[in-house]
């Protein structure tokens, strides 16, 4: 997969540079997290399949779309990408959905899943989550 969206370009970045990517193996491990978390959310890149947080394995946390596809996990509110969607969706957990429009202020849920990822990289917008308090709103770019 690391070919097919742009491994090429990063090994030429490197080498443009002077650097070796290996060299940047310990930067990356000190300053890169595989997840975030507050009291009201967290943060994955990709997916969440048990609570808490850190019971998940790597590949589940950086390659994952299970928690988007399949809409099953019920638990605290995740907030993730990975999967481009034409608009940021709110993935309940019980097989229910909400679209969630730009720029109209929504309660922050409890629970489930909120995709941002609308597809920037592949022409798409590039979408934002703005909370505050109890409430959030999504704007783009």
């Amino acid at each position: 997969v690391w070919r097919q969206v742009g491994r090429q370009a990063t090994v030429n970045s490197f080498e443009e540079h002077g650097e070796s990517m290996e060299d940047a193996v310990p930067w990356l491990e000190d300053h890169c997290v595989t997840w975030y978390e507050e009291e009201r959310f967290q943060c994955v890149h990709a997916g969440i399949r048990k609570e808490p947080i850190s019971e998940n394995d790597f590949h589940t946390l950086v390659h994952d779309r299970k928690s988007v596809k399949e809409n099953i996990y019920h638990g605290k509110l995740t907030i993730t990408g990975h999967i481009a969607l034409e608009m940021p969706v709110w993935f309940q957990g019980n097989q229910q959905s909400k679209v969630l429009e730009y720029d109209r202020t929504y309660p922050l849920p409890e629970y489930g899943v909120i995709c941002v990822d609308t597809g920037c990289g592949k022409g798409g917008l590039l979408s934002a989550m703005v909370i505050e308090d109890d409430q959030f709103q999504m704007i783009y770019e």
